[in-house]
């Protein structure tokens, strides 16, 4: 099976973010790589910048790559009006195996904050849910009933994404295990709900000591899960590692 990482496409937008990039994939890379960038063409329009102080700029970038990537680079400019079409076209041109590509900043506290309200909302409904299916003696109300009930908890997953975002590295191990076991217990949850479902014994219990077999149920449907998942990544990508985007 082909590495990964044999043949390696750089997109670089800018000194910085060609030593950011450069960082994240220097422990992975060991096959060729093709650092590139795009000058963007403004399609018929005068372009923002001449092509020549572009061409400039670019130099300076693969100069960046050069100095922070201990291996051997080859540089290509680009031109295409269109970026993502035109990296991805020089990636099918080169039969690149990998485009690496790493966050670019400013956006890190929206995608933080999103991603933990979505957490959030996908465990309200699906504890919701949960209890609907599970319990004979449910009672049928909201689950939250106004500002007054969601407010804590929004406070907690905010005051964990402030954390998350501000905490040394080596402080986010516990919290990088709460949210492991967070997602598992999701998937144990609704592994548990669909073997109730399936049998056809939802709204039969009433006491958590008589789910224990359903529970059972959903620890296997996790493990099935989360395994399945990585044996398509292992087959997809020949790795189960961390990308060089997160590590």
């Amino acid at each position: 099976m082909t590495d990964l990482f044999d043949r390696v496409l750089l997109p670089v937008a800018s000194v910085e973010d060609a030593r950011s990039t450069c960082r994240a994939v220097a422990p992975y890379v060991d096959g060729d790589v093709l650092a590139v960038h795009v000058v963007e063409k403004a399609g018929g329009a005068p372009d923002k910048a001449g092509v020549e102080q572009r061409e400039l700029e670019a130099e300076r970038i693969f100069d960046a790559v050069r100095e922070c990537l201990d291996h051997p680079v080859s540089t290509e400019i680009l031109y295409g009006t269109d970026v993502a079409e035109t990296i991805f076209a020089a990636a099918a041109d080169h039969d690149a195996t990998a485009v690496v590509i790493t966050p670019r900043g400013g956006g890190r506290w929206l995608r933080l904050l999103t991603g933990t309200l979505v957490g959030m909302s996908m465990s309200i409904a699906l504890v919701a849910a949960f209890n609907e299916t599970m319990w004979a003696d449910g009672k049928d109300e909201r689950s939250l009933r106004g500002w007054r009930d969601l407010s804590p908890l929004l406070a907690v997953e905010l005051a964990q994404a402030g954390l998350i975002y501000l905490l040394e590295p080596w402080m986010l191990y516990p919290l990088s295990i709460y949210s492991a076991l967070s997602v598992l217990s999701l998937f144990v949850l609704l592994g548990a709900m669909v073997w109730v479902m399936a049998l056809g014994l939802d709204q039969t219990y009433t006491r958590w000591r008589q789910i224990w077999l359903p529970l059972l149920w959903g620890i296997a449907f996790a493990a099935l899960i989360i395994g399945g998942m990585d044996a398509l990544r292992l087959f997809l990508t020949g790795t189960i590692d961390g990308m060089p985007t997160f590590s």
